[in-house]
C-alpha cells in the first residue's frame, strides 16, 4: 500500500465521520446544505464546465485531471434511440405556475428524472454492433450489483432529519472487469435528493452519496470468486481477511449525477489528492420539461469511460 493510498483511506474515513449521519446534519443549514468546507481540507470548485470535456486530452489537461471520458456525441448520433421503443413514463413535467404539476413530492420528481436519464442512456438502440445490447457494452461499463464487494461499505441510501426525507442512489456503474480483475477504480453514481438544490452548494445527501462511493472504493476487499463474494455479503466482518482491491490507487475518482428539487440536475467530480478531497461541481440544469432537459449531456456523463493518468 502506498503512502498516498493510506492518506486517502484515512481522510475518507475521517470525512465520513464528520459529514455523514447525525454529525453531518449538525453542520448543514435549514435547507440541508453544507457551508464552507475548507476547514475539513475539502477543496470545492463550483460552476465547473463539464460540457467542455469533449476529448481525452481536454479531460487530462484539467487540474486535477478529469479521469473520465464522457461518451462522444458522435456515438449518440450514430445510434439514435428508437422513440417508439422508449417509454418516458418516468419523466414528470414541472411548472410552478400549473398546480397539477405540483402534486408530486420533490423526491418523486427527482427519482423520475434519474430514472429517465438511466433508461434513455442504457436502452437498446437500433444498429448496435452484434453482441451488444446497449451503449453500456460499447463503453464497457457494467452496473454494480449484489454481491459485488463494492456494496459492503454502504447501503447508498440515507435520510435527512426524518426517515421520510431520504436520498437514494441508482444506478452505480464501474468499468467491466476482465476475468473478474479490476483495471480501473473509477465509479459513476446517480443520486436523487428530496430537497431543493441551491446553486454552488452541496446538499447533505449529495455529500453522503459521494463519500459512500469513496469509502466503498478505498476499503473494497479483493474478492474475485462470486461464491466468496456472496459469503462476504452475508458476513461483512470477513472483509478484513482480504487484501484491498486497490492498494496502489491514490485518487479514487468518482463521477456523480445528482437530481435535486424542484426538478433540476447537476454534476460532481470527486478526486482524492493525498489528505485533500477535491470536489468539482457544475451549475444547476433544468429538468422541468422533457423537451428542454439536458438528457444527452447527462447520458454522456453517465456513460463515461475511465481514463488513466499519462504517467501510469
Amino acid at each position: 500500500m502506498s503512502r498516498l493510498n493510506q492518506d486517502a483511506r484515512e481522510q475518507v474515513t475521517f470525512l465520513c465521520e464528520k459529514l455523514c449521519g447525525k454529525n453531518g446534519l449538525k453542520l448543514v443549514d435549514q435547507d440541508g446544505h453544507f457551508g464552507d468546507l475548507r476547514r475539513l481540507n475539502i477543496h470545492h470548485d463550483t460552476q465547473y464546465d463539464f460540457e467542455s470535456l469533449n476529448s481525452e486530452a481536454a479531460c487530462l489537461d484539467q487540474d486535477p485531471p478529469f479521469l473520465f471520458y464522457p461518451l462522444p456525441q458522435e456515438i449518440l448520433n450514430r445510434y439514435p434511440l428508437d422513440p417508439q421503443g422508449f417509454k418516458d413514463g418516468y419523466f414528470f413535467e414541472y411548472n410552478p405556475d400549473i398546480p397539477s404539476t405540483l402534486k408530486l413530492r420533490i423526491d418523486e420528481r427527482t427519482r423520475g428524472a434519474c430514472s429517465f436519464v438511466s433508461e434513455w442512456a442504457t436502452r437498446f438502440r437500433p444498429g448496435l454492433p452484434a453482441g451488444t445490447t446497449s451503449l453500456l457494452d460499447i463503453v464497457k461499463l457494467e452496473e454494480i450489483s449484489h454481491p459485488n464487494p463494492f456494496l459492503l461499505e454502504s447501503s447508498f441510501f440515507g435520510y435527512y432529519w426524518i426517515p421520510s426525507i431520504y436520498w437514494d442512489t441508482y444506478p452505480s456503474l464501474e468499468p467491466e472487469r476482465q476475468d473478474n480483475q479490476y483495471t480501473f477504480s473509477q465509479v459513476t453514481l446517480q443520486t436523487f435528493q428530496p430537497l431543493v438544490g441551491k446553486e454552488d452548494s452541496i446538499l447533505f445527501g449529495e455529500m453522503g452519496a459521494l463519500l459512500s462511493g469513496l469509502k466503498s472504493r478505498v476499503n473494497q476487499p479483493k474478492v474475485d470468486d462470486e461464491q466468496v463474494q456472496e459469503a462476504l455479503s452475508n458476513d461483512p466482518s470477513m472483509a478484513s481477511d482480504f487484501e484491498l482491491a486497490f492498494p496502489d490507487e491514490e485518487h479514487f475518482p468518482v463521477l456523480m449525477l445528482s437530481y435535486v428539487g424542484p426538478q433540476h440536475g447537476r454534476l460532481f467530480y470527486a478526486y482524492m489528492d493525498g489528505k485533500q478531497l477535491i470536489i468539482q461541481q457544475s451549475k444547476l440544469y433544468g429538468f422541468e420539461k422533457k423537451s428542454t432537459a439536458p438528457v444527452e449531456l447527462f447520458a454522456r456523463m453517465l456513460l463515461s469511460r475511465p481514463l488513466a493518468l499519462p504517467d501510469s
